[in-house]
């Protein structure tokens, strides 16, 4: 028996919308976000100077901060 090890996950998709309810799936070689580990929790918030930042809390690990572009 091949041992193929873990496959029970991805490194992050991001889902772009396309403005009539449909999304497009960007991998995270495209669009750049990518995270590693067990995530917990992710956020999405607003800076006071009006960009989208994602907060992605992981189990026993540092918290990634990513800056969404257009």
């Amino acid at each position: 028996m091949s041992e193929l090890g873990r496959h029970d996950a991805s490194h992050g998709w991001y889902l772009k919308g396309n403005g009539d309810g449909t999304f497009k799936v960007q991998y995270s070689g495209e669009s750049g976000f990518r995270s590693e580990g067990e995530l917990r929790d992710i956020e999405v918030y607003h800076t006071a100077k009006g960009q989208v930042r994602v907060a992605v809390a992981r189990n026993n690990d540092n918290l990634q901060i990513f800056k969404l572009l257009d």
